[in-house]
């Protein structure tokens, strides 16, 4: 295990979390260990209290802004949920008992929180780029078993707390016949077609003019019809395929010599040594708020002026 992860660019720092770490490296879940004699009562995931301060285990002390989501216990903060945990719960040569955290953070407010504290870490360049929902549960069991194997001991229960309100939902895509023929240039057959989804573990349902394909948690890139007459292309091979120009209908219409085009004008006007400038755009206020909920606003008194 050791040498795996030191092959994957990963220091050895100590048995707990060289675990945690090698689970990661396996599954693609960032998890944490906690020292559960350094934890008063409960844990909860919760936003920080204006003013709160969180020593993470690097080092960094960190005066916490509001909105900033936390795990935390009775106390205050043990960790920068998605992004690193507090040196005030964190595990050393003389912990006993162990407290396994594998969770799914939202990638907008994990990469948010990330550029607000400037901070980057393994954790967080996974959960930015988003983690399978359903994969925590297999990822505690997982580190259990090697603690197990490894260090000895006993293994608890696991818990889970969700609200599948606010969970990724995979919804079903309609992919066309007739337009996965005109993207790719040659008709695959229907049966072909179901065992390329079926091998991508993806459900599919034949309808009338084609097929409803629902796609694994974990395949985060499936969006619309465009990703699924990819995947067709990928696995069937992209020598099936002829190698033909796209036919583009050329346009009637003549252009005018008078025409100025927009192109043209600024070119004119530069060669008589205007400069363009171009601005930033102003955003509004709500949606700055949505996208960077952690920067404060730069309001301009007249922005038309």
């Amino acid at each position: 295990m050791q040498e795996r992860l030191r092959r994957s660019g990963l220091r050895n720092i100590d048995a707990l979390v060289d675990i945690t770490n090698y689970v990661m490296l396996e599954l693609g879940q960032p998890m944490h260990a906690f020292d559960r004699s350094k934890i008063t009562g409960g844990i909860t995931v919760r936003h920080a209290h204006k003013g709160e301060r969180l020593k993470l285990l690097d080092g960094t002390r960190l005066r916490l802004r509001s909105k900033t989501l936390l795990i935390a216990d009775e106390s205050g903060p043990v960790a920068l949920a998605g992004i690193m945990g507090g040196a005030n719960t964190a595990i050393n040569s003389n912990t006993q008992d162990v407290l396994l955290e594998a969770a799914f953070f939202s990638p907008s407010r994990t990469a948010s929180t990330a550029r607000g504290y400037n901070m980057q870490t393994d954790a967080s360049f996974r959960f930015e780029r988003g983690v399978d929902p359903q994969l925590q549960v297999m990822a505690v069991q997982r580190a259990s078993q090697l603690i197990s194997q490894i260090g000895g001991g006993d293994c608890g229960p696991v818990f889970t707390a969700a609200d599948s309100r606010n969970l990724p939902k995979r919804r079903p895509i309609q992919l066309r016949k007739g337009r996965l023929d005109r993207v790719l240039g040659a008709r695959v057959g229907g049966r072909r077609i179901r065992k390329v989804f079926e091998s991508l573990n993806m459900k599919t349902e034949v309808i009338a003019d084609g097929w409803k394909i629902t796609a694994p948690s974990y395949r985060f890139d499936i969006l619309g019809e465009h990703d699924l007459v990819e995947e067709v292309a990928r696995i069937v091979g992209f020598e099936f395929f002829p190698a033909q120009l796209p036919r583009v209908l050329a346009s009637g219409r003549e252009q005018q010599e008078n025409r100025l085009t927009p192109d043209r004008a600024r070119d004119l006007l530069v060669d008589r040594g205007y400069h363009e400038a171009i601005t930033y755009s102003f955003v509004d206020p709500a949606l700055h708020a949505r996208i960077a909920p952690e920067r404060n606003q730069i309001l301009l008194q007249n922005p038309i002026a």
